[in-house]
């Protein structure tokens, strides 16, 4: 839930029951084998380290392990970069052809922006935010309609918030990053993150002030800060997500 890593703090991984895995910083440094055998999905946002690190090691750990291959689900901008700089032969082995090509230990699943597409019982929709590379947030809907918007990683953005509106009562909870301390806003905006005062400003955008926003990627370097700055935000019910919670909606 990081953006940053030092030690006993994880990068960014949430996972969805058991089978469902929605980025993929923390991984490994999660779940024991057992757990990462049962992950049928991999559901990415953009190709930044801290959201891929355990791509390649959850592969490597379930090899020979399952009888069906880890779908990698993505947009297909997000996949062709994982496909040239990172399961590439080069930086770690293409294992959507290992052991072999008719039985690889992970698949490519790639989805369009903005199409609605289900994963064991829930609906997904990837909407574009405002980063450096391609990155797309998501839409997370239950069988009842209840709806989740996790933003991924961005700074100042409008597409996924008009989404979010059209949304309406269904949307139930939104995590939404913060990366830096207010004093660094420019970095933030530099390199497409939020700071602390960002987040009541992109909210509004949303039109609501009944839903709950929690909060995920600090810098751990900064995390006292962070928290202290959070805290002085009165309009919005927002919690800082800790390690390992879990959350109900």
């Amino acid at each position: 839930m990081y953006g940053g890593q030092l030690p006993g703090k994880r990068l960014t991984s949430f996972l969805l029951e058991e089978e469902i895995l929605i980025d993929a910083g923390g991984l490994v440094d999660s779940l024991g084998i057992e757990d990462q055998t049962r992950i049928e999905y991999v559901v990415i946002s953009h190709t930044h380290l801290d959201h891929i690190r355990d791509i390649p090691f959850l592969a490597d750990n379930i090899v020979g392990r399952k009888d069906q291959p880890v779908e990698i689900v993505a947009t297909e901008e997000v996949i062709e970069g994982l496909k040239a700089h990172f399961l590439n032969n080069d930086i770690w082995p293409d294992f959507t052809v290992i052991p072999s090509r008719e039985a690889p230990v992970l698949k490519w699943s790639p989805k369009k922006e903005e199409e609605p597409f289900e994963i064991n019982g829930f609906t997904f929709e990837f909407v574009r935010t405002n980063h450096p590379v391609p990155t797309f947030g998501m839409f997370i809907q239950d069988g009842k309609g209840n709806t989740l918007l996790y933003t991924a990683d961005t700074g100042p953005t409008e597409r996924i918030w008009e989404k979010a509106k059209q949304y309406g009562k269904k949307l139930k909870a939104i995590i939404v990053e913060v990366s830096f301390p207010n004093r660094l806003r420019e970095l933030s905006l530099l390199s497409g993150h939020l700071s602390p005062e960002m987040v009541p400003e992109e909210l509004r955008k949303a039109g609501r002030l009944d839903v709950p926003v929690y909060l995920f990627h600090f810098k751990p370097v900064f995390e006292l800060e962070l928290l202290e700055e959070v805290s002085q935000i009165r309009d919005y019910p927002l919690s800082p997500l800790s390690q390992g919670e879990e959350i109900e909606i």
